[in-house]
């Protein structure tokens, strides 16, 4: 489904993501600039603000690319698994690797600090996540608490804060899949 994503953008625009995503995981948002994306796209600086005329516009359509790509990988993955919970587990295991690896998502949502008139594209990813998870035939209780694990396991290695160790991490991961497994429970 990613090439349905990539073909929608348009070729220029997914240059200047790919360069945009290089560059936010290399050097940060701070070393983010629009000419910097422009030649690292190899676009030009005017072919770039025909599509984005400033940097929060930029970071903007990322953050929203990025998104829709990642939202799009777990449903695919939730659609190849088919049990109730499917959506949950599909969410944990991308939302960590995502962390783990230092993905592009992740650096984008971590502009969010520096770039707050970019919360609002954000929230109506995760909205839309949190009723995704919440049509996945678990009890709701547990969709909440599955949401704000994973958002905060993820804050807290993105930010380097006290991630667990890697047995620890992965006995959390565990922990999480198997609450998607449970059934039984009323929503």
């Amino acid at each position: 489904m990613k090439e349905n994503i990539d073909s929608d953008i348009g070729e220029t625009k997914r240059k200047i993501f790919e360069a945009s995503r290089k560059i936010l995981q290399e050097k940060g948002v701070l070393g983010l600039t629009l000419a910097e994306a422009a030649s690292v796209a190899g676009v030009s600086k005017g072919g770039l603000l025909y599509h984005f005329s400033t940097k929060s516009e930029l970071l903007a359509g990322l953050l929203h690319f990025e998104a829709t790509t990642f939202e799009q990988a777990v449903t695919d993955a939730a659609q190849a698994d088919g049990q109730p919970g499917a959506w949950s587990r599909a969410y944990i295991i991308a939302s960590s690797e995502q962390a783990l690896q230092g993905r592009s998502l992740s650096a984008v949502i971590g502009s969010l600090l520096l770039e707050p008139a970019l919360l609002p594209v954000y929230a109506s990813h995760a909205a839309r996540w949190g009723e995704l998870l919440n049509r996945d035939q678990l009890p709701e209780r547990t969709t909440r608490i599955i949401r704000f694990a994973v958002e905060g396991l993820w804050f807290d290695e993105v930010c380097g804060l006290q991630p667990l160790e890697p047995k620890q991490r992965t006995e959390f991961i565990d922990e999480l899949l198997e609450m998607t497994r449970s059934t039984g429970h009323s929503r």
